[in-house]
């Protein structure tokens, strides 16, 4: 009899432990797909996030990644449009890309904004003019940390391009909860890199502080995991 109630309390309490660790899971298995992508949470002081997202630097193509994120790059490597590519986009699902410098008041400055970016296209770093709401102003002060950051698309964007001069304190995080029609999930993946007058051979690695977010919200189709959010004290 005591082996009996033991055996169930044990199964209680196993099934109650099961619950809680489900909750603190990131990502769910929707059933559809094997490799469904994980959502980070932002750091607006580290933007080294994900894996499988790079940005190539024109006419030298230095590869920008997980690997050399937080990298000091010379000026003139950025002043021509990049070349950014997320392998694990899917096919049928439009992306989002901004270029971001995180300014001391908590506000941005908009370097770069793409949307409806095509799964395929955004896999081997394919970019139309149709994409950008905002064109590509290239960094300028060399003590300042610009952020690449990819986000997925429940649905086209219907947007007008951004003003010019919005592009200063631009509320970036604002922007992307209050588009009609779409929502954000992300970022899926985050690059950073920094100016410096030093040669590219000397690098300079301070990143790889991964943060995953662990809150669950309704995904288009075969994604599950958290919707965005700002928190970077802002």
């Amino acid at each position: 009899m005591t082996t009996g109630i033991f055996s169930c309390r044990t199964l209680i309490l196993l099934s109650i432990l099961a619950k809680l660790f489900s909750k603190s899971i990131c990502i769910k298995y929707s059933g559809r797909i094997k490799n469904t992508p994980k959502v980070y949470q932002y750091d607006r002081l580290n933007a080294c996030l994900g894996s499988d997202f790079e940005v190539k630097t024109m006419p030298a193509r230095f590869i920008l990644n997980e690997f050399t994120c937080n990298t000091r790059f010379k000026i003139e490597e950025w002043q021509k449009d990049p070349i950014p590519s997320f392998t694990k986009a899917k096919d049928k699902y439009y992306y989002t890309v901004a270029m971001l410098d995180p300014l001391p008041d908590h506000s941005y400055y908009l370097h770069w904004l793409l949307v409806n970016i095509k799964g395929d296209d955004m896999d081997i770093g394919i970019v139309h003019k149709k994409n950008m709401l905002a064109r590509y102003k290239p960094p300028t002060f060399p003590d300042h940390t610009y952020q690449f950051l990819v986000f997925l698309q429940n649905n086209r964007v219907r947007e007008a391009p951004v003003p010019e001069q919005d592009r200063t304190k631009f509320e970036f995080f604002n922007w992307l909860k209050t588009r009609r029609g779409t929502t954000f999930i992300g970022p899926l993946a985050g690059l950073q890199f920094r100016l410096g007058f030093k040669d590219i051979s000397g690098m300079d690695f301070s990143g790889f502080a991964y943060k995953e977010k662990c809150n669950d919200a309704d995904l288009p189709s075969e994604y599950e995991g958290s919707d965005v959010s700002d928190t970077s004290g802002a």
